[in-house]
């Protein structure tokens, strides 16, 4: 009795294709399959990103912040490099443009949906050359990486020693920050009802990012929940205002809430 050792026609072609593979991986063509994870997902567009900026912190003559570029879309997209960031005056012509940061690695960030990715920001509070004051800007424009987006934002920066550093995943230097900003930014579009909804998540985003860092504003989001929303006494009606106006600040949304 003969046997037929010949393998199926489908099997062969199968093992052919894999073997093709191999040889192909191995001579340094990579199949699509073996692409990095950025090189399949696509650039963000300039609709598909929120831009904001946190507040300024200081230290040893220096100021510092950070772009947040929230991607607002159901899918995820991608930044890389650095953002145009440009100083503005009060007559809104381009006074400084900032240099790039050096020393930090360029990488391609992948933004998933609804998530963030950022830029940091810095600058000198004196002229570093005469010891002197510095120009200050009125508000700067924000143009993400790779894109074409210009965004306006009442931020006031130096344009002394003014640099941006290479984009980066999350908002590392602000913990719990950028969504807990997005919650004040919608709680003001809501009913007065309802807004102490949005004011429990911007305190549940910063107690998990930072509940030390942010206790003044966690405490004042509390103020706020413990209020009413109508039929406030005067006194209450102060210090409604005083923890709006020191949210505004906080969240760099001069004015949201009144």
């Amino acid at each position: 009795m003969s046997t037929n050792t010949a393998l199926p026609l489908r099997r062969r072609t199968r093992l052919a294709a894999a073997a093709a593979a191999i040889v192909l991986a191995a001579g340094g063509i990579l199949t699509a399959s073996a692409l990095p994870a950025h090189a399949t997902t696509p650039a963000c567009t300039n609709s598909a990103l929120a831009v904001t900026p946190t507040f300024t912190q200081g230290a040893a003559g220096h100021s510092y912040m950070s772009v947040i570029y929230r991607n607002a879309t159901h899918s995820a997209c991608t930044l890389r490099g650095y953002a145009v960031i440009a100083a503005v005056n009060s007559t809104g012509h381009v006074i400084a443009h900032a240099g790039h940061a050096t020393g930090y690695t360029v990488t391609t960030v992948i933004v998933p949906a609804g998530g963030y990715a950022s830029s940091a920001v810095s600058w000198m509070n004196f002229n570093p050359v005469t010891s002197g004051p510095c120009t200050w800007s009125h508000s700067i424009d924000i143009t993400p990486p790779n894109t074409t987006l210009v965004v306006p934002r009442p931020v006031s920066v130096s344009v002394c020693d003014l640099l941006v550093r290479p984009v980066v995943a999350g908002v590392p230097s602000y913990p719990g920050y950028a969504p807990a900003q997005l919650a004040w930014i919608r709680g003001s579009h809501a009913i007065s009802a309802n807004q102490g909804l949005y004011w429990q998540a911007a305190i549940n985003a910063l107690q998990a990012g930072s509940a030390t860092g942010w206790a003044p504003q966690i405490a004042e989001l509390h103020q706020l929940i413990s209020l009413p929303d109508a039929m406030q006494t005067p006194t209450q009606h102060a210090e409604w205002l005083a923890d709006v106006h020191s949210l505004d600040t906080f969240f760099v949304t001069p004015g949201l809430y009144l």
